[in-house]
């Protein structure tokens, strides 16, 4: 009888610990298929988080290169304003040295002129002492 006891307890033990592991083996698999949808899920957010940070990066070097451009187009117009004023200030000089030049070379001519006027006169009055002398002359010698 013992050991039919023992045998009985030795059934049931058995069978609890099948029913234990039975259990186990279920919630071993479940985990496993957790652990499997799981990896997949992280795989599949690490493939859309690539995909992101490459769009990411694909927007921040456009946005770079539209600043190099912005900043191009700005300092080109900038320098080309910069070139025409600077233009601009050497040729209002040239004018007015070429007015200061103008106005000197004016001036020489009207010293030239009377220059002529008087050269002439004193050409005239040459003539006129030379008649004058021989006027006397001539009364001398006829007195």
């Amino acid at each position: 009888e013992k050991e039919r006891i023992a045998g009985g307890e030795a059934r049931r033990r058995s069978e609890a610990l099948e029913q234990e592991l039975g259990l186990l083996r279920k919630e071993s698999s479940d985990t496993a298929r957790r652990d499997k949808s799981t990896g997949a899920e992280q795989r599949s957010k690490d493939v859309r988080l690539n995909r992101a940070l490459e769009e990411l990066e694909r927007t921040r070097g456009q946005l770079r290169q539209l600043r190099e451009e912005r900043e191009a187009a700005g300092s080109g117009a900038r320098g080309e304003a910069a070139r025409l004023a600077a233009e601009n200030t050497r040729l209002r000089k040239r004018q007015s040295e070429l007015l200061l030049a103008f106005k000197k070379q004016a001036k020489l001519i009207d010293v030239l002129k009377r220059q002529k006027l008087h050269v002439e006169a004193a050409t005239l009055l040459s003539f006129t002492e030379a008649e004058f002398s021989r006027t006397l002359e001539l009364g001398e010698a006829l007195a």
